[in-house]
């Protein structure tokens, strides 16, 4: 197993063999821990906090700009403001609506309102002379407000597909009743 991913070349470097070793190799093959991980990680975040903080640390999430690179959505503007594409700096930094939370957060906790992407606040942060137990609140309210970014994002996705079907089954149903079709309450019965 481990010959598939690991050269003989990697597996030889190793100055003695131990499965500590050829894992560390196989999960992180510079030995570089992720610049992030403490800050995702932080024991005070919600654990679903942390986890969409995670995936958009690594630009992972379902913005409307992937959603149309994959196909599913036709155009890529960001629903909450409908002004630009919507990505992950935009839907967390640069959106009207995320702006507005940013700057009323990053006010209230005394940060640098000119960071505009996830990896600039993380670094921004992790070079402050802080108190670990104040980073971690930071964070905390970091990924907070990434969470609730996206959920408002998915809620405002939600709407407009539910709007767009019933606009949908509205324009079905007077056509139907234009055409003299007779509709049903009740499918079953029919």
């Amino acid at each position: 197993m481990m010959k598939l991913h690991l050269s003989e070349v990697q597996l030889c470097s190793l100055s003695k063999y131990s499965i500590k070793l050829a894992y560390s190799q196989l999960v992180s093959p510079s030995g570089n821990k992720m610049y992030w991980a403490n800050a995702i990680w932080c024991k005070l975040a919600q654990p679903k906090h942390r986890f969409i903080s995670w995936l958009a640390v690594l630009e992972r999430l379902s913005t409307k700009d992937r959603l149309k690179l994959f196909g599913v959505s036709v155009d890529d503007l960001c629903l909450l403001c409908g002004v630009e594409v919507e990505n992950h700096s935009h839907l967390f930094f640069g959106c009207q609506y995320s702006s507005r939370c940013w700057e009323q957060i990053a006010g209230f906790l005394q940060i640098n309102t000119s960071i505009r992407s996830l990896p600039q606040l993380i670094k921004w942060i992790h070079r402050r002379k802080f108190t670990k137990f104040r980073k971690g609140v930071l964070f905390t309210f970091a990924w907070c407000l990434v969470y609730h970014g996206k959920m408002e994002d998915a809620s405002a996705l939600k709407s407009f597909a539910t709007l767009s079907r019933g606009a949908i089954f509205a324009k079905s149903d007077a056509s139907s009743r234009a055409r003299g079709g007779r509709h049903h309450q009740n499918y079953g019965n029919g």
